[in-house]
This record gives structure tokens, C-alpha cells and sequence, in this order.
């Protein structure tokens, strides 16, 4: 059983849409949102599963190219791509004090480029996206520098960090 007061509301209700104009009204919302700039770099080496590293010490299969892959979701003047080593642009092993020094170049797209360089301190390139969605590539390959002593027997390496930062 509804009770006498929710009858009525119910009853006023009905009347008030019995009596509702015969034409119907509108009202529109804007959705909006922001999506923050952002970019994601890979390193693509051809479908070669030694991706994540270069190696020197194999005089067949010794791979000193690496392509980068910057894509990011704008087009302009973007970020800018940081190339930093552990060791300062040496390769180092623990019974050799004395470091065998490299360089590295790379060529490419989007700004994704620069000559030979060490990378005895933090390099910063900036580049340039073409359209977004598109990604920017680049070959970097390295150059091992001539040493006048003799190397040890043992493993020499070193870390090279690619980070994206905010542009110069």
C-alpha cells in the first residue's frame, strides 16, 4: 500500500508532465580534457635479441650500431635526447687501471643527430618532432679510440644512458 503523501507527489507529477510543453528542450556539455606532452625511446637493432648491449669483442658478429627510436605525441620543437656514460666515454675492466676512451655519432631524423663526440660529460641533442605519432630514428654507432699500451685480458665496458628531457 503507498501512502496518502507519496500518492499525491505521485499524482502532482503526473499532472506536472501531463501539462510539459509539446516541444523538447536541450542543453549541451562540453567534455574536455588534457593529454600531457610525452615521448617513449626504444633501441631497435634489426630483430637482433643482443639489443640492449653492443659487442666489440667478436670480430663477426661484433655489432657497434644501434638505432634509437624517439616517438612522441606532438610535433615542434620537443624534448631533447641525453646521452650520458657511467664511465665518462671509457670502457673499463677491473685488471686494467688505464680506460680505452670511445666516441660515438649518430645519424638520423628529427633532430636525432650530432658529429663524433666522448661522451667524457652528459650530452644533450635537441630535437625536432616532425608530426606526431612519427618517430624519430637514429644509427648511433661507436668508435673505439687507439690506445698506445697493451689491453688485459678481460672484459672492458661501460654504461651509456639515453634519457629524455625537457629541451634546452
Amino acid at each position: 500500500m503507498i501512502p496518502r503523501p507519496a500518492l499525491r507527489a505521485l499524482a502532482f507529477t503526473a499532472v506536472a508532465l501531463a501539462s510539459a510543453p509539446a516541444h523538447a528542450q536541450r542543453t549541451s556539455l562540453a567534455i574536455t580534457g588534457d593529454v600531457e606532452r610525452a615521448c617513449a625511446i626504444t633501441a631497435s637493432c634489426g630483430g637482433n635479441d643482443r639489443c640492449s648491449q653492443l659487442r666489440l669483442d667478436d670480430r663477426i658478429n661484433a655489432q657497434d650500431l644501434i638505432e634509437l627510436v624517439v616517438q612522441c605525441n606532438f610535433a615542434g620543437v620537443g624534448p631533447a635526447l641525453e646521452v650520458q656514460s657511467l664511465n665518462n666515454g671509457a670502457l673499463r675492466a677491473a685488471k686494467d687501471d688505464q680506460p680505452l676512451p670511445y666516441t660515438v655519432r649518430m645519424a638520423g631524423s628529427g633532430g636525432l643527430a650530432f658529429g663524433e663526440q666522448r661522451l667524457d660529460v652528459r650530452l644533450r641533442v635537441a630535437m625536432q618532432m616532425e608530426q606526431p605519432g612519427v618517430p624519430a630514428r637514429g644509427m648511433l654507432r661507436l668508435r673505439l679510440e687507439p690506445r698506445q699500451d697493451m689491453l688485459a685480458a678481460d672484459r672492458y665496458s661501460d654504461y651509456i644512458t639515453f634519457s629524455i628531457v625537457a629541451a634546452p
